[in-house]
């Protein structure tokens, strides 16, 4: 029962890695737009702001995959201090 939780919570993680990599695409293109946009001689208004909800997006939905892969700077720190059946469980 174990296992398939994990499994399935693993597939949850993916799936928030690859949100946050989508709202990290809305950034740059909405940058880019917002750039190109002056450019051109016409503004969009409110880029700023989908570019920061995403930005806010992304930093959530990656928060989860990123623990789960050992990517936080901080938790490998911890991990490190940890010995015997504590590292092994990690």
């Amino acid at each position: 029962m174990l296992k398939s939780l994990d499994r399935n919570l693993n597939k949850i993680y993916r799936f928030s890695g690859y949100t946050a990599a989508f709202f990290l695409i809305l950034v740059a293109v909405f940058i880019l737009i917002g750039i190109s946009s002056r450019i051109f001689g016409f503004y969009i208004r409110g880029l700023a702001e989908y570019s920061g909800y995403c930005m806010a997006a992304a930093s959530f939905f990656a928060l989860s995959y990123t623990f789960v892969e050992g990517g936080h700077i901080r938790i490998t720190l911890f991990l490190e201090k940890l010995s015997g059946y504590k590292k092994k469980v990690y």
